[in-house]
């Protein structure tokens, strides 16, 4: 009678298994928000209740993004998903300070960051902005940043962007990966005599050879030049007059050497500081192809800015002579 109970417990053994498994597939089950035909914000319950597993993006089953904050079907587009996200640092470890920024995506992907181009700033460990929230308006949305330059300066500032703007952004963007974000950059790069005037250019990449150039372009040989500490500016002025640098890394803003001179970059900070004030605070987007223009209108007031109004208004309406500006001008793809 003994093998007869060992061949009952194997024929009932298989249905326990059975059960076990439905059991544990019932209380694993994953949260699905349909955003499109081909995009899934996907939550799975989580196993440990002080780790939330977050929501993941998936494109045709696919995970095209491990960690989305907000975005639905109201932020959809044509084919075009904008979320947002924390930004993953060089570690795989998320960068919380300087988050959440937003992202878009297009197809299969990768995501592009998108916040950078909205605010026209590059995103960094000094990060002044994080997405509030956005909602759709008119061909686009209305994105919501806070803003905290420090305890006595935070607030809210709204940018409306066009989706027609974020395919451009997509359509040039480079090499992205859920762990290495490639965000869009747009270089600006600016040289300011002491007491004097600026110049100021967007430049594909902070490059030797781009710099180099600009550089070349407007700095006399003879010129001392105050940098901060990058090291990519001692080959590039090593064969001017002098070179000086300060380092903020320490918290070294300005110096008086032993013969009287100072050193320091205020000055360049504070054209960029009304640079980027006019950006987001007036002007909320300024598209890539239009950018060297705002940077000539800053450049005008910067290189005028002891004049009074009706003087400055008279040498720009003289500016003018000879000079006629066409809707096509404004439109066209890449600027003069």
């Amino acid at each position: 009678m003994l093998p007869m109970r060992r061949r009952s417990a194997l024929r009932e053994f298989p249905t326990i298994l059975l059960l076990l498994s439905v059991l544990l597939l019932a209380g694993c089950s994953d949260n699905r928000e349909r955003v499109s035909v081909d995009y899934e914000l996907v939550t799975p319950e989580p196993v440990n209740p002080d780790h939330h597993p977050g929501t993941a993006l998936r494109y045709r089953g696919k995970q095209v993004w491990r960690n989305v904050y907000s975005g639905n079907s109201n932020s959809f587009h044509e084919g075009i998903f904008v979320f947002s996200a924390p930004i993953p640092g060089p570690d795989g470890q998320y960068e919380y300070g300087i988050s959440p920024q937003l992202f878009a995506v297009q197809g299969a992907g990768p995501p592009i960051i998108i916040s950078q181009r909205i605010i026209t700033d590059t995103i960094e460990s000094k990060m002044n902005f994080t997405v509030h929230e956005f909602a759709p308006v008119q061909g686009g949305l209305r994105v919501s940043f806070d803003y905290h330059a420090d305890a006595e300066h935070e607030g809210h500032t709204n940018c409306d962007i066009r989706w027609e703007d974020m395919r451009s952004w997509l359509n040039e963007a480079g090499f992205s990966a859920p762990t290495n974000v490639t965000p869009l950059v747009t270089y600006r790069v600016a040289l300011v005599e002491r007491g004097g005037n600026v110049r100021a250019k967007m430049v594909a990449g902070v490059s030797h050879k781009n710099l180099r150039q600009f550089v070349g372009e407007v700095v006399d040989q003879s010129a001392t030049v105050n940098t901060d500490q990058w090291n990519g500016y001692r080959p590039l002025f090593r064969h001017f007059g002098k070179h000086e640098t300060v380092q903020h890394s320490v918290g070294e803003f300005s110096r008086v050497n032993a013969d009287g001179s100072v050193v320091h970059v205020n000055t360049c900070e504070s054209f960029f500081s009304l640079l980027k004030r006019g950006m987001v605070g007036a002007f909320h987007h300024v598209s890539k192809e239009h950018l060297p223009r705002y940077l000539h209108e800053f450049e005008f007031r910067w290189d005028r800015r002891k004049m009074s109004d009706g003087e400055r208004m008279k040498e720009l309406i003289l500016a003018t002579r000879g000079k006629r500006l066409t809707y096509k001008t404004t439109v066209a793809k890449e600027a003069e």
